[in-house]
């Protein structure tokens, strides 16, 4: 389903091969950006991380990347905790419950990340309209004040010649 492109190889690098055949055949593209940002940012704090801690942030990435598909994960662990809500006693829920802790803790997720999808033709030429609108708004805006302006202008220019006019009469 999903599929990884020169442009992610070009800007993930090695994390880009992290991500086994078989689970990609299972994912979108969405979540294949998430497991890769997650490795990026994991080997970001690697580089910037104690030394005894470089390895973790590193395997860590590695596990995000190789996860099965997170639907799969959640879905195997909702049944565990399904039949645990349903366990008749406490030692055979407790089972249950760490069942599903376990399928969670060996298919670490990575978060989901907002994604923005590229705009459709029609809104492209949507938002050039709404812009030449506005533009053109902005013109007669700009041309009505201009003309007010002027006659401001000229309404104060004609108060300061009779005010001075008074002036010198008073005078």
């Amino acid at each position: 389903m999903g599929a990884i492109t020169p442009a992610m190889r070009a800007e993930y690098g090695q994390p880009a091969d992290w991500i086994p055949a078989k689970v990609l055949e299972r994912i979108d593209n969405a979540e294949i950006l998430d497991r890769l940002d997650e490795a990026r940012d994991l080997i970001h704090k690697a580089d910037h991380a104690a030394p005894d801690l470089v390895w973790g942030y590193r395997d860590r990435a590695r596990e995000v990347c190789a996860a099965e598909p997170r639907d799969d994960v959640e879905r195997r662990a909702q049944q565990w905790i399904t039949k645990a809500e349903q366990a008749t006693t406490a030692v055979h829920a407790e089972t249950c419950r760490a069942e599903a802790r376990s399928i969670r803790n060996a298919n670490p997720p990575a978060p989901r990340r907002p994604r923005t999808r590229p705009p459709t033709a029609e809104e492209v030429r949507h938002a050039e309209w709404v812009a030449s609108l506005k533009a053109e708004i902005n013109a007669q805006v700009r041309q009505q004040t201009r003309g007010r302006l002027e006659a401001l202008e000229s309404g104060v220019h004609s108060l300061t010649a009779t005010v001075a006019d008074l002036t010198k009469a008073a005078q």
